[in-house]
């Protein structure tokens, strides 16, 4: 599979948008939990009519405001920083910005109408595999169904040449000119002439099990 860098993962995309679910998490629920704090703390130092409780309170405003704003803006000056620094994403971190769904989806496409594009080229049952695991990734939808369309298509020109391959290995009558059929109902005609051409070699292998009259 060619990759043009690691942002350009799917996978990787995905596991990186939970990672920033989470930091969103962190973001919002610390910063809550530190002001929740803080109120207690003082509601406690009020009611208690304690100078010195008041005064701890004071302090730790000073110090929880800074965190709570230090924990909701560092998460965003790191992306910035990193995007600034790594422009070409060429660091796992850096992807994190175009950690999207929709991008996830874009890339699981491009993958999965590569794969279909080497099922194309080579006709064969490991590539079908391939490629129909890179389809399932997507969501539901035309596209998703007009993929998957176009793979069982191939699917079947794939089990031909299995056919085919296992004619070469062991020649047998019958199951040739079935195979011979199958072939010929074939409507691409740029797979048609391909498989035709891998068929005739098979009338140059020795026959190893023809059927009796």
């Amino acid at each position: 599979m060619y990759i043009l860098n690691v942002c350009d993962n799917g996978d990787l995309l995905n596991v990186l948008i939970i990672v920033k679910t989470v930091i969103t998490i962190i973001q919002i629920v610390v910063p809550i939990i530190l002001l929740v704090s803080l109120m207690l703390n003082y509601t406690s130092a009020v009611k208690s009519n304690d100078s010195d409780a008041l005064s701890k309170a004071n302090k730790g405003l000073v110090t929880k405001a800074v965190s709570a704003i230090i924990i909701l803006f560092l998460p965003s000056l790191i992306y910035t920083l990193i995007d600034v620094v790594d422009s070409e994403n060429k660091t796992y971190i850096s992807c994190i910005n175009d950690a999207t769904p929709e991008r996830v989806q874009v890339l699981f496409k491009e993958v999965a109408q590569m794969n279909l594009d080497t099922l194309r080229k080579t006709l064969t049952l490991s590539d079908y595999q391939t490629a129909k695991i890179a389809i399932e990734k997507l969501e539901e939808s035309p596209a998703k169904n007009e993929l998957t369309e176009e793979l069982e298509e191939y699917h079947e020109y794939a089990l031909i040449r299995q056919e085919i391959n296992e004619l070469i290995a062991i020649y047998n009558k019958d199951k040739y000119e079935e195979v011979e059929k199958k072939v010929k109902e074939i409507k691409d005609e740029e797979i048609k002439e391909r498989l035709t051409k891998l068929l005739e070699t098979v009338k140059g292998g020795k026959p190893l099990n023809i059927p009796s009259g």
